[in-house]
């Protein structure tokens, strides 16, 4: 949220959408979002998100942001690729593993200035650069990957 609050003062329009449940009180973040001045452009949707309305946030969003201070695999980054969105991810787990800098997203550090940076890269190239092509490159070695492990186990 820290890293949206420079473009919220340069006056650039955005929307960021936080969907799912929050694992823990979100009162902190809600105090941050009010201290930020942000409120209008934070959308929260603090519930389980059923399978069936997955694909209307995914659908909308420009770019799909996993910036988690620590994390394992996400099932998010294989929505992401589903719905060939780009993403940004921080290098915790796997997840800086599993995007290609510049080309299926961003990836960052664990931290706000180095998430500002690829937040603004993103949005300063995302209409110089098609990440449609390399998006389903990787969705398919991604699906081949997830067969094998699936005939493996028959």
């Amino acid at each position: 949220m820290r890293a949206l609050q420079n473009r919220h003062k340069a006056r650039q329009e955005y929307q960021l959408i936080i969907a799912g449940e929050f694992y823990d009180d979100p009162t902190s973040y809600l105090e941050q979002i009010k201290k930020l001045g942000i409120e209008k452009q934070v959308i929260i949707h603090n519930r389980y998100i059923p399978d069936e309305q997955i694909k209307y946030y995914f659908s909308i969003a420009d770019l799909i942001t996993q910036t988690y201070r620590t994390a394992t695999q996400s099932g998010i980054s294989q929505l992401a690729f589903h719905f060939e969105k780009p993403m940004l991810v921080t290098k915790v787990g796997g997840l800086g593993e599993i995007v290609l800098d510049g080309k299926t997203g961003y990836v960052a550090e664990p931290e706000v200035m180095s998430i500002t940076t690829q937040l603004n890269r993103f949005i300063a190239e995302k209409d110089q650069i098609n990440y449609l092509p390399a998006i389903q490159e990787e969705k398919k070695i991604h699906m081949e990957i997830v067969y094998r492990n699936i005939i493996g186990t028959i």
